[in-house]
This record gives C-alpha cells, structure tokens and sequence, in this order.
C-alpha cells in the first residue's frame, strides 16, 4: 500500500512560506519536472494548503497570500467581482509559461512590499 508522505519542510510560519515559494523560484525544476509553469505552481499551493489544512487545522499558507488575488485583480483593472483566480488572471495577461512564473514572483514581490509599507504605515500611524 502506498503512503502519502507530506513534506517532511514542514511549513509553520508566514515566513517559512515564503522561503518555500522562493526555493521554487530558485529551482522549479525539482518541484514541476523542468518547466517553470504557472498553473503547476498554483496546484501545489493549493495543494499544499489543503494537506496543512487536513493535517494541523493550519491556514498559514492561506493567510500569508491573503489579499494576493485582489492585488492581482487590481494590478490588471479587473473589478472587485471576478470569476478569474490570480493564476488565471496572470496566465491571461502572459505570452508563454515561463513569463507568467516569472510575473507571478514579480507580483509577489511587489505584493508584500506593498504589504510591508502599509504595516509600517498603520505602526506609524
């Protein structure tokens, strides 16, 4: 009988998710068989969220993207209401594969940026 092994990297804070996303970034061929893919990349958060969540009752994945799917849908002039998930919204706006992987990060990155300005905003204020 099979057993399903999870990651034994195991992640527990919104800082170790991000250094997840970054091992990817860094080697996506380990993770998606030699392809930078956008779509594979959103399978395996998903995935990943829903085994943390199976697991430990643990949404630190979820939280740690929170607010991502309407920075993404604002960054592309999409309405509050959407059908498209971020994935798909990048996917749209990319000519091959590799370039939506690469705006996905881009998008990150400028994300928490964002993300970080205003939490210092608030702390300032």
């Amino acid at each position: 009988m099979l057993e399903y092994r999870f990651n034994k990297e195991r992640v527990k804070t919104v800082e170790d998710i991000f250094k997840l996303l970054n091992r990817i970034r860094e080697s996506p061929v380990f993770y998606f068989g030699g392809r930078e893919s956008l779509p594979l990349l959103r399978a395996y958060i998903c995935g990943y969220a829903e085994k943390q969540w199976e697991l430990d009752n643990d949404s630190t994945l979820t939280f740690a993207l929170y607010g991502f799917q309407q920075f993404v849908q604002k960054k592309y002039g999409f309405g509050e209401l959407t059908p498209h998930c971020w994935s798909k919204i990048i996917d749209f706006h990319s000519s091959s594969d590799r370039e939506a992987f690469e705006t996905f990060y881009k998008l990150l990155d400028e994300f928490l940026e964002n993300r970080c300005d205003n939490e210092e905003k608030s702390l300032d204020g």
